[in-house]
């Protein structure tokens, strides 16, 4: 039976868990942006995308273990979404920061590169999203770099909401030792 020092809160763990999240995020952020760059960093960016689950399952499998297995499936969900609010959170101030005043032209120059692979498709509708694109430009109505991460953050929390939900049955549907040596290896 756990003690009660042992069975802290969803949202502490979370706000704890989120930190480290935080930084794997943003990791994934700077590979993305820098995949024009360096080829190879669009692999790390899709590796690391495919792996969130995979850590998200980390995180909760170890709450649950170190709760002796008693920890409850809402109690792991929430667990799960404060990972992702709190994450997405600290990664997003970082994008916010890079994208209005250290690389304040990462967006329009995202869009000129979009303009000109439609311009130069040769297929009708291409040619036409690249006119809307720059009128876009030209009418000064490209997103802010907060509106766009503010969305991003949406995404992941929802997105995030869900992966929780399964992840969180997965994590219960593994019963774990009872041996207390062996519960640091039952992760």
């Amino acid at each position: 039976m756990p003690t009660t020092n042992s069975l802290t809160s969803p949202y502490s763990r979370g706000a704890h868990d989120g930190l480290s999240f935080a930084v794997y995020l943003t990791v994934m952020f700077f590979a993305s942006i820098y995949t024009t760059r360096v080829a190879l960093l669009s692999l790390l960016a899709i590796l690391m995308m495919l792996g969130v689950p995979f850590v998200i399952y980390r995180y909760l499998r170890r709450a649950y273990v170190a709760d002796g297995g008693t920890t409850i499936m809402s109690g792991l969900w929430m667990h799960g979404i404060m990972i992702f609010l709190c994450g997405s959170l600290l990664a997003g101030a970082v994008e916010v920061v890079w994208l209005r005043w250290i690389d304040p032209t990462y967006i329009v120059d995202q869009i000129h590169s979009i303009i000109d692979l439609y311009s130069n498709s040769g297929w009708e509708r291409g040619e036409e999203m690249a006119q809307v694109l720059q009128r876009m430009i030209d009418n000064s109505l490209i997103p802010s770099a907060i509106s766009i991460v503010m969305e991003m953050i949406w995404l992941s929390v929802f997105s995030g909401s869900l992966l929780s939900a399964l992840i969180a049955l997965l994590v219960r549907a593994r019963p774990i030792r009872s041996n207390n040596a062996s519960s640091n290896n039952d992760l």
